[in-house]
């Protein structure tokens, strides 16, 4: 299947998302989309998938013009769409949800649809076990269950929007495997839309680079990464790089750094011996000191229990052991309104 874009163009308001694109992506090919935030990336994916309907130009299958008014008409021309959090309903089953989007009967046929899923998961090395929920599934395997669907559902081009962010090294190598079967034996076309040129560089055949909603480039995988940086931000942006790599950082630090630094700040708040356990996570003991001036950052899979820490912290979630002081006083028993009477505040991502 040949996909291509023709003069593009897409405005909101004043601002130029998408400039007067036009691009082609051949079957059997992995290509990168790259560029800054605001560069015109999903903008431009959206069009491609139906989300979105362009002010100008022509999308054509084949050679002949389409017109994607959703994602439905996408997916019948055979574009298809993985989000960064792939579009699932958490309260369904696997196999549900793997015949959503399926004409036909209201009640399709359960044994067919088994037998497909099992097909497709096969082929890929995926294991989908069809009574699991989808809310006790990884994003990893979330994301599986979603290729899968769109391949059931006739899709030729796949477009990935960040599938690398939130899963683990393992369940990456088994994705890039999967997409590259998908590329060089099958023939579909997969475009990965990222901002992880180590990603990019490891799975992709070509790049292409938008900067301010234009095509500033395109480029043969891999190459070396300061190639891509001066497409994406310009040929200054690569000697600043340069520049600050071998110049070490000389600033003085704040006082607040220099207060943490050397132990004198105070401890905010501390957190002792915690547990945290739900229906899907069983926490081990965690303990920390939050002092004043720090900015600290909670890494981890998804899944993990970053949320529901911070959450206890907040008086959200419930511990199940262990003690939480702010400045002193123990706040473990109070509810999330006193808690945010003392100066702790929640905000959801």
């Amino acid at each position: 299947m040949l996909i291509e874009l023709a003069h593009i163009t897409k405005r909101f308001g004043a601002l130029q998302a998408n400039n007067d694109i036009s691009l082609t992506f051949p079957g059997g090919q992995l290509i990168a989309i790259l560029g800054e935030n605001g560069a015109g990336k999903s903008t431009l994916m959206k069009i491609l998938s139906g989300y979105q309907r362009a002010d100008a130009g022509q999308i054509r299958v084949d050679g002949q013009p389409v017109v994607l008014g959703n994602p439905a008409d996408a997916l019948a021309h055979g574009i298809g769409m993985l989000h960064q959090d792939p579009l699932d309903v958490p309260t369904m089953t696997v196999l549900e949800d793997f015949v959503l989007g399926r004409a036909g009967r209201l009640f399709p046929n359960r044994q067919e649809a088994r037998r497909l899923l099992k097909t497709y998961s096969d082929q890929l090395g995926f294991a989908l076990d069809p009574r699991r929920y989808i809310d006790s599934l990884t994003i990893g395997e979330r994301q599986q269950l979603e290729i899968v669907r769109l391949l059931s559902l006739g899709a030729r081009l796949l477009i990935l929007d960040e599938p690398t962010t939130g899963i683990s090294e393992t369940q990456k190598n088994a994705l890039f495997r999967a997409l590259k079967q998908l590329a060089y034996n099958e023939g579909l076309t997969i475009i990965l839309v990222s901002h992880k040129l180590a990603d990019v560089d490891q799975l992709c055949d070509q790049a292409v680079v938008l900067r301010a909603g234009r095509v500033a480039g395109q480029i043969a995988l891999p190459c070396p990464s300061e190639q891509l940086i001066a497409l994406m931000f310009g040929e200054t942006a690569v000697s600043t790089l340069i520049a600050d790599t071998a110049t070490p950082d000389v600033r003085p630090p704040s006082s607040h750094n220099a207060a943490v630094e050397t132990g004198s700040a105070p401890v905010v708040m501390r957190v002792q011996a915690v547990r945290i356990t739900d229906e899907r996570l069983k926490t081990e003991a965690l303990t920390l000191e939050a002092c004043a001036g720090e900015v600290i950052g909670f890494a981890g899979l998804e899944g993990s229990g970053q949320r529901s820490f911070l959450r206890a912290c907040a008086g959200l979630d419930r511990v199940t052991h262990g003690h939480i002081f702010l400045e002193n006083r123990e706040i473990t028993a109070d509810p999330y309104y006193k808690r945010h009477r003392s100066g702790i505040a929640y905000a959801s991502a």
